[in-house]
């Protein structure tokens, strides 16, 4: 929860001595965990499998800079109740199918499986309380390297770091590559994360038409502590950060029901897809969607919003607005802002003008 500090005289700190005693509110981190809560408490009442979409704010303590804002909108998909890798493929093809239809061409989308990072660790000789420190190092290799890896590893048993960084220096690119790094036979439970992973890697590959890709990232960790099985991530081009992001969360309902659920879910950051989209020119308003219907008194009002109901179908804006005694300028600013079709008042009614930025 993104926790907002009492001001003024409800802020004592000096008396305080709990975290209560200094936090007034709290603001949701994100959609997942009120998901969550809200299909544990209504689990009778809703299909199996049950899919959800929602749209919405979020907030973090972030240290605003490009990409990371403390307030912003995500975009869910989620899958509850479908222990297969259906529920994978579903959302990363129902997401991949989305950007698309943007207009996005060429991302990449990142997979592994944090059951498979911790078998690798158990393997290279951590024990199972290292998994969070060492997967918030490995986090941070696209960042810092994986010799900034290394430096953050201090601390750990040195052989155990030192087989983790062979592995990493290896550069697999296959799930079926994570088997070097077991010196005996690879346990069966690992065998059947790689071929999940190469399953749903093949299906998504083979409905891509060739407009991304999907690759397999042993690198990829994905922050947050509830994911418990395929986490995926979709980069674009040199940006630096992520579009998109999610993963299969199967232990987080079992939190509030007792028992586990199965449950997998993709969200695309709504204000950094943005971004990208005006970045590489990808919302420049098409020629001819957006009409201007110009009044110049006001008796003509009822005629130009008849008119615009009329001519709503054809356009996907469509605004009335006073003529202006400076219609070179406004003309000018109005086809920056891409409207294309300006309807002007006659004698008998409207005609349409089809005005050129360079002949205003």
């Amino acid at each position: 929860i993104f926790k907002v500090m009492k001001r003024g005289e409800k802020l004592d700190i000096a008396g305080a001595r709990e975290e209560s005693d200094i936090a007034e509110y709290g603001l949701r981190f994100d959609l997942t965990i009120p998901l969550s809560r809200f299909y544990a408490n209504n689990i009778s009442q809703l299909p199996m499998p049950f899919k959800s979409v929602q749209v919405g704010p979020v907030w973090r303590a972030e240290r605003p800079q490009r990409g990371r804002y403390r307030q912003f909108i995500q975009c869910d998909i989620d899958v509850i109740g479908e222990p297969s890798i259906n529920a994978e493929v579903d959302l990363i093809r129902t997401t991949a199918k989305c950007l698309s239809s943007v207009g996005l061409k060429d991302f990449v989308i990142r997979i592994n499986n944090r059951k498979l990072i911790e078998a690798l660790l158990v393997e290279c000789g951590f024990f199972d309380r290292d998994f969070s420190g060492i997967m918030i190092a490995l986090d941070k290799q696209d960042k810092i390297g994986i010799e900034g890896v290394r430096s953050e590893l201090n601390g750990y048993s040195a052989e155990a770091v030192q087989r983790l960084i062979d592995f990493l220096n290896e550069g697999v690119e296959t799930p079926q590559g994570v088997t070097s790094i077991f010196k005996g036979s690879t346990p069966a439970g690992v065998i059947a994360l790689i071929e999940d992973l190469d399953v749903v890697m093949d299906t998504v590959r083979s409905l891509s038409q060739g407009n991304y890709e999907i690759i397999f990232d042993p690198s990829l960790i994905r922050g947050m502590g509830y994911y418990t099985g395929q986490i995926f991530e979709i980069t674009y081009k040199e940006f630096p950060f992520s579009i998109a992001g999610g993963g299969r969360y199967d232990g987080v309902i079992g939190r509030l029901l007792g028992r586990d659920v199965a449950a997998c879910g993709f969200s695309i950051g709504f204000e950094r897809l943005c971004e990208v989209l005006e970045l590489e020119k990808l919302v420049e308003a098409s020629q001819g969607d957006r009409a201007i219907i110009f009044v110049e008194e006001d008796a003509q009002s009822s005629f130009a919003y008849g008119l615009a109901v009329q001519i709503e179908k054809d356009y996907a804006v469509v605004n009335v607005l006073r003529k202006l005694k400076n219609h070179h300028r406004q003309l000018e600013n109005l086809y920056a802002e891409g409207y294309r079709a300006f309807y002007y008042p006659t004698e008998t009614g409207y005609q349409q003008r089809v005005v050129e930025f360079d002949k205003v």
